[in-house]
């Protein structure tokens, strides 16, 4: 896979200086996209926060999050031999109830370079000025962190540790939690495969086993608000030399797992809370049903150890996490629940 500008300079900041200096002298962004690392993401797969630097107009950002032009930006950071790199990008609001609600909305990253990779990448940032909030933000991204645990066919997230700065002195939000999203041509071109159009996909082309293991990932996390007919946070991908098409799914701040007071269940599915839980795969043998809940139990003690593990978690989060998740273990381990929730419960959403 080719090295994108972006996420070479990701892989730069794994070996960082703890701090910026601003008496560091500034290397050229074009110096920067050639230092060798063609595989960056792959580099990237920790939970050590990368510390960056957002310099750009967020008055203007904020004010006129519902307008998608672009405005100029610069991303900084400070390589391991202390040198401090810029680059001028470009960035915009994004999204649709993060766009208009939050207090600070996830933004799109337009790079200029287009023979670099990928013209652009999501940044998820912090809904609200709050600590609660900001734990939200790792509970979305430790959700991807999880699903990475189950499948290479996924996207990849990190960490970032982002401190914003205004170029009129104020108006920029507090320095907080980011993460940054792989881009859904480089998820597929890494897993052989090309993004397809979302208009004509039906439940007959999709590669089954990877299907179901998605709807019993979005079971675990609780999450409802995805619809394959219409491509709303699913992304597909067709396999080289193949009939199989993948689905990967992202955005799962709705999901019970992150469980965000803005967050309500889809009204046509009738649950009394975003936490409860409604299965969403298709009809499949009770042979094949069983090897992927084998699959997910195998990563039982994996998944909630990560969790367990997970250094930025605070208390609530983490009992949060591990009750949840057991909640869908013990779904798993019991024949009776297995059936009620997921075995007898396929086919169940409503006709788009």
């Amino acid at each position: 896979m080719k090295c994108t500008i972006f996420l070479t300079i990701l892989a730069w900041l794994l070996f960082q200086a703890p701090v910026f200096q601003q008496t560091t002298p500034v290397v050229s962004s074009e110096a920067t996209s050639k230092a060798a690392f063609s595989a960056a993401f792959d580099m990237l797969e920790q939970d050590r926060p990368l510390q960056m630097t957002m310099e750009t107009d967020f008055r203007h950002l904020k004010f006129k999050r519902k307008v998608k032009d672009y405005q100029p930006a610069r991303l900084s950071y400070v390589d391991a031999q202390g040198v401090r790199h810029e680059l001028e990008v470009e960035v915009t609001a994004r999204g649709k109830m993060r766009r208009n609600t939050c207090e600070f909305p996830p933004l799109k990253i337009k790079f200029s370079n287009k023979d670099l990779g990928p013209k652009t990448l999501k940044l998820v940032s912090i809904c609200k000025k709050s600590g609660s909030y900001e734990q939200l933000l790792l509970r979305e991204y430790v959700a991807y962190r999880l699903y990475n645990l189950l499948t290479h066919q996924s996207m990849k997230v990190q960490l970032v540790k982002m401190n914003y700065v205004d170029v009129n002195g104020k108006g920029a939000p507090d320095a907080s939690f980011a993460f940054i999203i792989e881009h859904h041509d480089e998820m597929a071109e890494r897993n052989q495969g090309k993004i397809l159009e979302q208009n004509n996909i039906s439940h007959r082309m999709l590669n089954t086993d990877e299907y179901e293991r998605m709807c019993f990932f979005q079971f675990m996390i609780g999450n409802t608000d995805w619809l394959v007919y219409s491509g709303h946070n699913i992304k597909v991908y067709g396999i080289e030399n193949t009939t199989n098409v993948i689905c990967v799914p992202y955005d799962f701040d709705y999901s019970g797992f992150v469980n965000a007071p803005y967050a309500v269940p889809d009204e046509r599915l009738k649950l009394p809370d975003v936490t409860d839980r409604y299965y969403q795969g298709f009809s499949r043998s009770e042979e094949m049903t069983m090897q992927t809940a084998r699959l997910f139990l195998d990563k039982k003690q994996e998944i909630i150890q990560y969790c367990e593990d997970f250094p930025y978690f605070d208390k609530r989060s983490r009992k949060h996490a591990r009750k949840y998740l057991h909640s869908f273990f013990d779904i798993l381990e019991d024949e009776k629940k297995l059936k009620g929730w997921i075995l007898n419960h396929c086919d169940k959403w409503p006709n788009p």
